[in-house]
């Protein structure tokens, strides 16, 4: 009797000390879920601010585009190439005003003389 109820306590103790461990690992498990929640909401966050950044710099390139087709750079139907190649692009002529001009005070700053 006495080698039964020894068999009996040394399985008890065999059971709670398995469910020891199984607790702790349940515990580790925990934590490591809770850890990968964490990160996943900075990688949202962290998408959310790309995506911000993304429309932000669509924003700006196409107010960029806007301001650069103000230029004329050749006339006709020349590749863009040859556009952006000065030696190929015809220069306008421009009139000169007679005379050097200085700055004096008064009167917007110029004379002529």
């Amino acid at each position: 009797m006495n080698d039964a109820v020894r068999q009996v306590t040394d399985l008890v103790d065999e059971i709670s000390v398995a469910a020891g461990e199984q607790s702790q690992g349940i515990s580790q498990m925990h934590e490591a879920v809770n850890q990968m929640d964490d990160v996943t909401q900075q990688n949202a966050a962290l998408v959310e601010q790309a995506s911000a950044a993304s429309r932000s710099l669509m924003e700006q390139a196409a107010s960029l585009n806007q301001l650069v087709n103000t230029f004329i750079l050749a006339s006709g139907s020349e590749s863009s190439r040859d556009a952006c190649n000065p030696a190929l692009v015809p220069v306008q002529s421009v009139s000169l005003r007679s005379g050097p001009a200085v700055a004096v005070a008064g009167n917007d700053n110029w004379q002529r003389f």
